[in-house]
């Protein structure tokens, strides 16, 4: 071990890696590596491969949590939890970043949660990976005694395949469920883009919705948030939810009155009661709504005013703040064009 303690960087991009248990091989003989690189190699075992597939005859203590301790901890994990984790992995007890791009990785609760113990983990790059959703990562164990992804502040998370916000959301309250409490790091810093969730949606808007959703974000796609870009971004989304919930209560609304035109009214839902389901569905897809309300509440009433906007929920109506635009040609060649006319 001493020939290589030295040793802080290692990349092992495109190489023949075909287990992790290679790489638990190389925390063995470089105790001290602070950066890691794996990019385009097959760690697919993740989820599976065990702590003694690591080569016999080598010392892998270095003041690691021993097999033991861990086989302990996972008695510990409470049977009911809805989703099982794997244990997480010892050693590495130096490494800053990790790049594992293009590694045939796909879940993230049973692969790279894995990872959730590294203390001095700031830097996950997880591009190429087949990842479809990133989940919540709490135990009863790891709720009173520790914080998963403790020093994580910078991912990367493009040409991955996530398909709903909810993940992104999971970025700030479940991968780091203790984030603003004053323990541990936030997520600063993020990478995202050829996502399916922002594939019918422009650039701009994928960039403002990201924003509105993490509060730490100090930089996305490279490009630093600005603190004026920060309360366009919470303001903008703001009203888009406070529009979907309008548009759901007038929705539930029209539905009931035609019910009851019908003479079904027994029939059917009550209306008070469908409104409340569909308004706790859509808060559910937007975990941030209600605390960017309060936050811009007195903003945004005044902005909004005219147009009758309500903030603060509790049922209050709001009225659409669009606007009518006519455009008009002025040109002689196309002076009888019928002007253009778009509701914004």
């Amino acid at each position: 071990v001493g020939e290589f303690d030295k040793i802080k960087v290692l990349n092992l991009n495109a190489t023949a890696i075909t287990s992790f248990g290679t790489v638990r091989w190389v925390d063995t003989i470089m105790p001290n590596l602070e950066e890691l690189c794996l990019a385009h190699c097959d760690l697919s075992d993740l989820d599976t491969f065990d702590a003694d597939d690591a080569p016999t005859g080598t010392n892998i203590d270095h003041g690691r949590p021993t097999d033991e301790s861990m086989a302990d901890q996972m008695e510990n994990i409470a049977l009911e939890d809805v989703v099982p984790l794997p244990l997480p992995l010892s050693g590495f007890q130096a490494l800053r970043l990790l790049d594992v791009s293009d590694c045939n990785l796909s879940s993230w609760m049973g692969q790279i949660s894995r990872l959730r113990d590294l203390p001095q983990l700031t830097d996950l790059v997880l591009n190429d990976n087949p990842i479809e959703s990133i989940e919540r990562i709490e135990t009863e164990e790891e709720a009173a005694s520790s914080q998963p992804f403790a020093s994580l502040a910078t991912m990367q998370l493009t040409n991955v395949n996530i398909t709903s916000w909810s993940s992104i959301d999971a970025l700030n309250r479940a991968v780091l469920p203790n984030s603003g409490s004053g323990r541990g790091n936030c997520i600063k810093s993020l990478r995202f883009r050829n996502n399916p969730v922002t594939s019918g949606i422009s650039a701009a808007e994928a960039r403002s919705v990201t924003i509105a959703r993490l509060p730490t974000l100090e930089y996305l796609n490279a490009s630093p948030v600005g603190e004026k870009e920060r309360v366009d971004s919470e303001r903008r989304y703001v009203s888009t939810v406070a529009r979907e919930l309008l548009m759901a209560e007038t929705a539930a609304a029209a539905a009931a009155a035609a019910t009851a035109a019908a003479g079904n009214a027994a029939a059917g839902l009550s209306p008070t009661k469908d409104i409340a389901k569909q308004r706790e569905d859509i808060l559910s897809q937007h975990p941030r709504f209600e605390k960017l309300t309060v936050k811009h509440k007195d903003a945004m009433a005044a902005a909004q005013a005219s147009a009758g906007y309500k903030a603060g929920g509790g049922g209050g109506s709001l009225s659409h703040d669009a606007i009518n635009v006519t455009i008009k040609s002025m040109a002689a060649a196309s002076c009888g064009v019928e002007p253009l006319r778009r509701r914004l």
